[in-house]
């Protein structure tokens, strides 16, 4: 087929109050999930459970490779900033898919291997707005 990509296209950039940070440079994994609450409907004679859609909720969680300079990168993504993310699972070029919402993030994670490299991990979930799904 003539429209795969490869995961190592991915953009990812956190614009927050203090400028904007690219982190698809080292990264390892990106991994995208929007989620749905169902509110239970079923009562009386029904045979089979009904549910009305309900509140939604985006999550992205992203794991790279940490820069041994990497302190801005870490007050980034300090706990509780705000901002916004823009994901581009095949990059930038025209007319790729993006997604883009406002987030939180919770933090910085690390992980720290004795033979490896050090890895920084972090997910941004969806705070006070919506996804927009569109295109670069």
């Amino acid at each position: 087929m003539a429209n795969e990509f490869a995961g190592s296209a991915a953009y990812l950039e956190w614009i927050y109050s203090s400028g904007t940070v690219v982190l698809n440079t080292d990264f390892r994994t990106i991994t995208y999930t929007p989620s749905m609450e169902l509110i239970d409907a079923t009562a009386g004679a029904d045979a089979y459970r009904q549910s009305i859609a309900s509140f939604t909720s985006v999550q992205l969680t992203f794991s790279g490779i940490f820069p041994s300079n990497g302190t801005a990168q870490m007050q980034a993504l300090k706990e509780r900033t705000t901002g916004t993310v823009n994901y581009g699972p095949a990059g930038t070029a025209t007319n790729s898919p993006k997604v883009s919402f406002p987030a939180v993030v919770g933090g910085p994670a690390f992980n720290e291997p004795y033979a490896d490299v050090v890895e920084i991990s972090c997910t941004f979930s969806l705070y006070n707005g919506t996804v927009t799904y569109g295109a670069y």
